[in-house]
């Protein structure tokens, strides 16, 4: 048994969800690390876990994988969720919203995992050079995919 604290999204809010939810709050702190959602800023100078971003990278076409973003003082976590597909890792206002944070792409690690396997991209700075994004055809929005463990008789 533990105690659960539940920080509200900006979906959620400290009380349309209540009924659903409980009691929420907008920030806890947790063995030195202030969990927010991401749609209001921490204070200044605190390690920070935050979501609201929902990170993901687009493998090409309509896939894509979600993905953590971490710094020393920073977390970014994906959605939970496999209804969206999330905002580009790649894409530049990932930085923009990251910004306020003091953090810069020469310094974020990238991360995807699934239930079995952790799946180490490295540095977004390296990974946004070597990836060219194609545009999406038709404009279609990207469907959210998981990335699986190698297989070898699938080759």
């Amino acid at each position: 048994r533990c105690d659960v604290t539940i920080v509200a999204g900006n979906h959620e809010g400290s009380t349309r969800g209540f009924a659903q939810l409980g009691a929420t709050c907008e920030s806890t702190e947790r063995d030195g690390w202030t969990l927010v959602h991401g749609d209001r800023h921490a204070p200044a100078g605190s390690r920070v876990i935050l979501g609201h971003l929902h990170p993901s990278l687009h493998l090409g076409g309509d896939s894509t994988t979600p993905v953590f973003l971490a710094t020393r003082s920073l977390v970014v976590v994906p959605a939970a969720t496999p209804y969206s597909p999330g905002l580009d890792a790649l894409a530049r206002e990932v930085l923009v919203a990251l910004r306020p944070f003091g953090v810069r792409a020469g310094e974020i690690e990238l991360t995807a995992s699934t239930h079995a396997r952790v799946f180490p991209f490295g540095r977004l700075a390296n990974v946004r050079s070597l990836l060219r994004r194609a545009p999406q055809p038709g404009g279609r929005s990207p469907r959210r995919r998981s990335l699986r463990p190698w297989d070898p008789s699938d080759s």
